[in-house]
């Protein structure tokens, strides 16, 4: 009933709603998937992460808690070695660090 009269609020159609409705139970039911498969480590952690995201801004409930979770899904080995390609990659060659004269300019002598 719920679902109608919300419906009706919005003039959003019935069946979209019901729709999200089901894809958000389904991520929330396959997310311990993500423990076994990589493919749906990739699918339903942004997901669900996503979905908290939008609960704290459109709702305001804070799960601050709950996000702090996803930072135990992140590959921290691979994202260090990342970090330490693109450190390298942006780290001057031996030759671009040698100190080049600068000529500065000479004072002129006064005219008498």
């Amino acid at each position: 009933m719920a679902v109608i009269l919300q419906s009706l609020a919005t003039g959003t159609p019935t069946h979209d709603i019901a729709q999200s409705h089901a894809a958000s139970l389904a991520a929330e039911a396959l997310i311990p998937l993500a423990l076994v498969s990589r493919t749906a480590r990739w699918l339903f952690v942004p997901t669900l992460f996503g979905m908290q995201v939008g609960i704290r801004l459109l709702l305001g409930p804070s799960f601050a808690p709950m996000l702090i979770c996803y930072l135990f899904w992140v590959p921290w080995d691979k994202v260090g070695v990342r970090a330490a390609q693109l450190v390298s990659r942006q780290r001057p060659a031996a030759s671009d660090t040698e100190a080049t004269p600068i000529a500065l300019p000479t004072p002129r002598a006064k005219a008498a």
